[in-house]
């Protein structure tokens, strides 16, 4: 009988909902602020916040620090 590999999981399945803590980033004070300011005028009508580029720049982490600062700015 053979063993077949366990598939490796995204640390982020599974954890929808889960209060984390929230990411930091490298070199990414601009881009931080900008999200920061998006937040801050979202009772004004809001934006839409795009995030593009190569494969491995960050998208998804960068991402992750708009949902924290997102939900942390946000009354419950």
């Amino acid at each position: 009988m053979t063993r077949r590999a366990k598939k490796a999981t995204s640390p982020r399945k599974g954890r929808v909902g889960a209060t984390l803590a929230s990411p930091s980033l490298q070199g990414r004070a601009q881009d931080i602020a900008l999200i920061d300011h998006l937040i801050e005028r979202i009772d004004q009508g809001g934006s839409t916040l795009v995030i593009s580029g190569e494969p491995g720049i960050g998208k998804s982490a960068l991402l992750d620090v708009a949902r924290h600062r997102a939900n942390a700015a946000s009354p419950s």
